[in-house]
């Protein structure tokens, strides 16, 4: 009996192993059928999603050749990194349709606040406080400018920027408050807030930011 379930332990143990390795070679097949199957042939590229990007400016940086009319062969991940190198792409998905088009659709960043440097450059950032090149935004963006968190060689004070954010531009949810359109201005000198109404232009001393609640 003892030697019995000696050999039963052992079968037993073997087999857990061949299971083992069958399982490897078939995450592998599986992996690289995926990668395999993420080249398509499509005649079309379409995208969905995009208000401020342009489709010209999206077909310049995944650099498709719009003067070729027949198929082309297109890998769906090298597409969707190329979109993601775009400073207002925050996500996109990209998909092989039916009818042998590729469907690229775009999650666009939002511009949160306006950064001035003291040099006068602007740059946007977003609610993930991601700089956006002012001229990457077409249309002008109702956010409050911030001044004072920026140096004259546009290097921006990142722990500044946080306590500005989180006090007066995002929520916890990292949402932009309605709130915020009623504010055109944040000026930050010596650590301590001045907020500048959009309507009437009133400067509302809020106190140091280190102290607020």
């Amino acid at each position: 009996m003892k030697n019995s379930a000696s050999v039963s332990e052992k079968n037993k143990e073997r087999g857990i192993g061949q299971f083992i390795v069958y399982a490897v070679l078939a995450a592998s097949v599986i992996a690289a059928s995926v990668k395999w199957k993420s080249r398509f042939t499509a005649s079309s590229i379409v995208f969905k999603g995009n208000t401020s990007v342009t489709e010209s400016d999206l077909r310049a940086y995944i650099k498709q050749d719009t003067s070729i009319q027949q198929n082309q062969q297109y890998d769906l991940s090298t597409l969707r990194s190329l979109v993601l190198h775009h400073p207002l792409v925050q996500d996109a998905n990209v998909v092989h349709t039916d009818n042998e088009t590729v469907v690229i659709t775009i999650k666009e960043r939002q511009p949160a606040a306006l950064i001035a440097s003291n040099n006068g450059r602007l740059r946007y950032v977003d609610a993930q406080y991601v700089m956006i090149p002012y001229e990457a935004v077409r249309r002008h963006a109702d956010v409050p400018i911030v001044y004072g968190i920026s140096n004259d060689t546009s290097n921006c004070d990142t722990i500044l920027l946080k306590q500005v954010m989180e006090a007066f531009i995002v929520n916890a949810d990292g949402q932009i408050p309605s709130f915020s359109g009623d504010v055109s201005e944040i000026r930050v000198e010596n650590q301590t807030v001045t907020l500048v109404t959009a309507d009437e232009h009133i400067r509302i001393r809020c106190g140091r930011l280190d102290n607020l609640s």
